[in-house]
């Protein structure tokens, strides 16, 4: 070890217990050494680092060796080393076993259990939604927990998980959890509630530790799946109520095939059961984070006519981004009806007219102020100067109660302000949410024309523009 910090520099074993360890001249070349000597008569020595001289090791001293990281080198060796041997002892336990005509006598040697499993053991990884009235993808369960995504993650022939480790990049705070049961509730099948914040494919990395219930050492089984970036619609009646007001529609030049390809790669149930899918396509969702349905309709017989039906302009760009990236389309167009988002948006932009109004007048009444300010220290200033204390106290007097008037108008400026620059982000989000619709030219086109209107204070013109595109 490292005198200094404690580390483990080398690590060295006899084949039998040690029967002493004394300092002495092993080599007769007057240094010292450590000499180890076991009850086998076995004796090894061992020279200190500090002692060897440049060209000793190798040709090579302790300083050349520091500069070189060579003891960092030798840590990491004498560290794998370890763990080679420790897998090998595994090995030549499973290979014991296996051999062996009672496998279930050999699961423990020595008084300590082994972590043996069965050759055939699989582990099995599947995803399921968890509905609490019971409903839905087959999650069944009626906790209090809200809807989500189960990860149910199960070992074969009788085995146990001890623990299941998931790396996902943007899934977990941390990007990583832990699932550890109690000793008392071991099991084959560990289940994990997935609730992602936003839809966005994510690939997750699994770690199971596999053994039986008594077992101290465990084997890892490693898995990789993939969570569709709409993992969290399930498929649902299309009579689902209520029905969406807002909608989209556009055209895509593809075949019915690739469409459906895109809705079985980006949705995790596909299109479920009661949905049409020939001669065109006809599917709704329901989602397990809001409870609102999703309706998806494609007719390739009407120039591939694509209609989406949501509530949610969110949903509805990242829908249209994910089938134009599927498909590879560079542009595109569409026609959008969002009634309730827009009304909300024209709210907010009368809001910012009337705030624009409040911010000019609260201007003006500053600058009166600010003129009455400097007459009234002119005039306490004469007064002053002319011994006439009555009139000086009283211009003070009046400079006191127009400072805190103009204390007060700062509040209110200031927030006014805060106001106004809160409904100008609600505008600007809504208008790169609309913009979300489209793909390529048309996108920029939008946004430029969305920019004017807003410029030209023209706001039937900015809530056409963003629903049918700039002209």
């Amino acid at each position: 070890r490292r005198s200094k910090t404690g580390e483990v520099v080398y690590k060295d074993s006899f084949g039998s217990h040690v029967a002493g360890i004394v300092q002495a001249d092993y080599r007769g070349d007057g240094n010292v050494e450590l000499i180890c000597c076991s009850v086998d008569g076995e004796v090894r020595g061992y020279l200190s680092a500090s002692t060897v001289q440049p060209g000793g090791v190798g040709g090579a001293g302790r300083e050349e060796w520091a500069g070189q990281d060579h003891w960092k080198q030798l840590e990491s060796l004498a560290q794998r080393k370890q763990n080679l041997l420790l897998e090998l002892r595994n090995f030549e336990a499973s290979e014991k076993v296996s051999r062996s005509k009672d496998p279930l006598s050999e699961i423990s040697q020595g008084g300590q259990p082994m972590g043996v499993i069965p050759a055939g053991t699989l582990l099995r990884t599947e995803f399921s939604a968890f509905l609490p009235d019971g409903g839905g993808g087959g999650g069944g369960g009626g906790g209090k927990l809200a809807p989500h995504i189960e990860l149910s993650v199960e070992a074969t022939n009788d085995t146990v998980i001890r623990a299941v480790v998931i790396f996902a990049e943007g899934l977990f705070e941390g990007e990583s959890h832990i699932i550890h049961p109690p000793s008392g509730k071991l099991g084959s099948c560990v289940k994990v509630p997935l609730l992602p914040d936003k839809d966005l494919a994510v690939d997750l990395s699994i770690q199971a530790f596999v053994g039986h219930p008594t077992s101290t050492q465990f084997h890892v089984f490693e898995a990789t799946r993939r969570l569709p970036q709409f993992s969290l619609y399930i498929p649902c009646p299309l009579a689902t109520e209520p029905h969406p007001q807002g909608r989209v529609a556009f055209n895509v030049p593809e075949r019915l095939e690739t469409v459906t390809g895109w809705l079985n790669d980006s949705f995790m149930y596909g299109a479920g059961e009661d949905s049409v899918l020939t001669p065109y396509l006809h599917v709704a969702f329901l989602s397990l984070r809001s409870s609102f349905p999703l309706i998806l309709s494609f007719k390739p017989a009407q120039n591939g006519a694509f209609t989406i039906e949501t509530d949610d302009l969110d949903l509805a760009g990242d829908i249209i981004q994910s089938l134009a990236s599927y498909v590879g389309l560079t542009d595109l167009s569409v026609t959008a009806s969002f009634p309730q988002q827009m009304k909300e948006l024209r709210d907010v932009l009368e809001q910012v007219e009337e705030l624009h109004k409040i911010r000019q007048k609260l201007s003006a009444e500053m600058a009166d102020n600010s003129a009455l300010i400097r007459n009234l220290v002119v005039r306490a200033e004469d007064a002053r100067i002319m011994n006439d204390m009555g009139n000086m106290k009283k211009a003070y007097f009046q400079l006191y109660e127009l400072n805190k008037d103009l204390m007060l108008g700062y509040n209110i400026r200031s927030n006014n302000h805060l106001e106004l620059l809160e409904c100008l982000r609600i505008v600007n989000q809504a208008i790169q949410k609309t913009g979300n619709l489209r793909v390529g030219k048309p996108k920029a086109q939008l946004i430029a024309a969305c920019r004017a209107a807003i410029k030209n204070k023209d706001n039937d013109t900015l809530i056409k523009t963003m629903m049918n595109g700039a002209s």
